[in-house]
């Protein structure tokens, strides 16, 4: 669903893709692959004695450096272009990014995307602002931040006294301003 510029959706959250979740957060790839570097750099020493020999040994010397390359190049490309987001809730994990968009008319659009576990499930929140005269990177934060602290979640069929948005098992305190888009969506955006 849509509230605003922020998607939600909702899942179940078995302990198997808890882990997954939380291994997929950009700042753990990274941390991942700093730790596979010196198995790499073991693997260029095995075969390079074979740089010079047939065309096996050649290969696999070469797909040894390559392999090293790729993650050196991803291990810059995610601290640089990620940023670990967090907001004062028990149970959240997130990031940020700031990127460059040759669609967006300013050219640079700020996301913001957090996990929250709460109970059985997990609660995705993701926010895509363009950056521009209206809208600085931190104003998006601190307005994501708002967001997430104000939601909560609910039982199964209660009905809020208060105004707001209902979305499965969760609710969003709102006065009815906020644009959204309730209709059958499909959740392929998180992969």
């Amino acid at each position: 669903m849509r509230y605003g510029n922020v998607r939600i959706a909702v899942h179940l959250a078995t302990p198997e893709i808890k882990e997954k979740i939380i291994d997929s957060l950009p700042q753990n790839i990274s941390l991942k692959l700093k730790k596979e570097l010196p198995w790499l750099l073991s693997e260029i020493s095995k075969t390079e004695k074979g740089k010079n020999g047939d065309v096996r040994e050649r290969n696999k010397y070469r797909v040894a450096q390559s392999r090293l390359q790729n993650a050196k190049e991803s291990i810059a490309e995610l601290d640089r272009d990620y940023k670990k987001y967090s907001v004062e809730i028990l149970g959240n994990y997130g990031f940020s990014k700031f990127e460059e968009d040759s669609t967006v008319q300013g050219g640079s659009v700020s996301i913001y995307q957090t996990y929250l576990f709460k109970d059985e499930y997990v609660y995705i929140f993701q926010s895509r602002e363009e950056i521009g005269e209206k809208m600085s990177v931190e104003s998006h934060g601190k307005q994501f931040s708002a967001l997430l602290k104000s939601f909560r979640t609910r039982r199964m069929n209660e009905i809020p006294t208060e105004l707001g948005v209902c979305i499965p098992l969760g609710f969003l305190p709102d006065d009815g301003r906020t644009v959204t888009d309730i209709k059958g969506t499909s959740n392929n955006w998180l992969s």
